[in-house]
């Protein structure tokens, strides 16, 4: 077991093997080359069920988590979990200035992960990526990718409805029933994908009754360990912050290669808006000004 530990690789090929055997889940690929109007109206729906007014309004996000990982999971991905630094989080979105910064805190000490979509690199499909382990910048190009696709992750976990406006094409996938409500699910396209990936696909899966998103699914194409893989993270809970109501009890599992095995179980410890967030806020990997207070505590719905 030691061995496997030490080559996760080893590890995503048993897991590919046993979910052959087992059978596994995915996203479907499109079936058109554009959006159709159905999908579109969904998508409205679910935006306006979330508060589409108030989050267009939004200037900067300060958000917190707090959670567990499933043992399992940290052997397979070891560089998407960094469970020496990702037990607790510390989230900041400035939203027109187009600055995502997560400071992320462990045994190990703090990760800070920065990315600035004002700054273009060569061979990135998304904005400039900048890391640092208790202060000090890292290059390595596994935890540069791993944490990319974090990045962009916990934007579509928080707002999911609202983070595939961006789609390059939408369409109606079917249902689903998630915790005992019957969804209706709408597959998006994203191009660039998720973290540095070239295109990524998400499935929600949308209440059919209260329009709220109660699931959703995402593939990982952003990183070699990573590809083929098939996340959903399952939503139970609801806060109203801001005039949006937020997802605030997320469980993740692996859909692909193997299907149901659990990865994270977390919630939002903290969340607040419109602190009037600026880049002076954020330098050296650190958290200054407005930035450094945690984000405010959150009640349950």
């Amino acid at each position: 077991m030691k061995t496997m530990t030490k080559h996760p690789y080893l590890w995503t090929a048993l897991l590919i093997m046993i979910g052959f055997l087992t059978g596994c889940g995915s996203i479907p690929l499109p079936k058109s080359t554009s959006s159709q109007p159905e999908a579109i109206a969904l998508l409205e729906q679910a935006q306006q069920a979330h508060g589409k007014a108030a989050f267009a309004a939004l200037k900067d996000i300060s958000v917190s988590y707090t959670g567990t990982w499933f043992t399992a999971i940290t052997k397979i991905q070891p560089a998407i979990t960094d469970v020496a630094f990702r037990q607790t989080s510390e989230e900041r979105m400035l939203m027109a200035d187009g600055l995502i910064a997560q400071i992320h805190s462990g045994p190990g000490g703090e990760k800070t992960v920065i990315e600035d979509s004002k700054v273009r690199v060569a061979g990135q499909n998304n904005g400039a990526l900048s890391i640092w382990y208790n202060q000090q910048p890292h290059t390595g190009s596994a935890q540069m990718a791993a944490s990319h696709i974090v990045l962009h992750a916990y934007q579509l976990f928080l707002y999911p409805a609202f983070y595939v406006q961006r789609a390059s094409w939408l369409e109606l996938a079917g249902s689903d029933v998630i915790n005992g409500r019957p969804c209706d699910k709408l597959l998006a396209i994203l191009r660039p994908g998720i973290g540095n990936s070239a295109e990524d696909r998400v499935q929600l899966c949308i209440d059919r009754q209260d329009k709220l998103v109660r699931s959703t699914w995402l593939t990982l194409e952003g990183s070699e360990p990573s590809k083929g893989a098939v996340v959903s993270v399952v939503y139970d809970k609801f806060v109203e912050v801001g005039g949006v109501v937020w997802p605030a009890h997320f469980y993740e599992t692996v859909v692909r290669p193997l299907a149901g095995l659990p990865a994270h179980d977390f919630s939002l410890s903290g969340l607040d808006v419109n602190r009037g967030l600026t880049r002076a806020d954020f330098a050296a990997g650190k958290f200054l000004n407005k930035a450094a207070a945690p984000a405010a505590a959150v009640v349950f719905k």
